[in-house]
């Protein structure tokens, strides 16, 4: 599947990122809206005010479900990280059986997929390059720890392509760091150029990757 078609998803990942499980409904309306609106303007660009607005409620009533600010976007940034991983988890899930190759390549355009919807992929890099710096302490953790989910995935993914002589024996934790690298490449370059151009660098990145650690027999 090229990254052309998986640009247009982003509708239905926004309502997959916000749970509903556990929440009142309009927590659930509060997290979306300061989902989109974080995205847009950034921690410091977005009011509770502007929110409540959005919503459609009083600024005070924000406080009966989040107690600050940074209270409601240490709540969505828990839920973008978790979606990420919940999102890579069923992509891998999609092509179980299939070879390494396959997978790997299957978590680069579905880490393509996730940045390219919208406020998702948006507020993920802002949390990620750009955090409140009152928040970054918080935000650092977070990451750190849902970088430890995904380090299992590729780790598990790298250490089965060696069992199946896919890939060339070496250190697998040199092997993930390469991979993300690569997965940080893509992230940055997919707000900069076009579908159609993203297309050939995804593929011409992965390309060279897959030849620098494929096992030649």
């Amino acid at each position: 599947m090229s990254i052309s078609v998986l640009y247009n998803d982003y509708r239905s990942l926004v309502l997959q990122v916000i749970k509903q499980a556990g929440d009142t409904m309009t927590s659930t309306n509060i997290k979306r809206t300061a989902l989109s609106l974080f995205a847009k303007h950034g921690y410091n660009g977005t009011s509770l005010s502007d929110i409540a607005k959005q919503v459609g409620m009083k600024k005070p009533s924000l406080y009966n479900h989040f107690s600050s600010k940074a209270d409601l976007f240490l709540a969505v940034a828990d839920e973008v990280f978790a979606a990420y991983v919940d999102y890579i988890e069923k992509a891998l899930a999609q092509v179980r059986g299939t070879s390494v190759k396959m997978k790997l390549k299957q978590a680069l355009l579905s880490t393509a997929q996730f940045l390219s919807s919208h406020d998702v992929g948006m507020m993920y890099m802002r949390m990620v390059m750009f955090p409140p710096a009152e928040l970054c302490q918080d935000i650092r953790k977070r990451f750190e720890s849902f970088e430890g989910k995904t380090d299992d995935m590729y780790m598990a993914l790298f250490r089965e392509g060696i069992q199946n002589n896919e890939i060339a024996p070496g250190d697998i934790s040199v092997y993930v760091k390469s991979f993300y690298a690569l997965l940080d490449g893509i992230s940055t370059e997919m707000y900069m150029y076009s579908s159609e151009k993203m297309d050939a660098k995804i593929e011409a990145s992965w390309t060279v990757f897959w030849q620098g650690i494929c096992e030649r027999n």
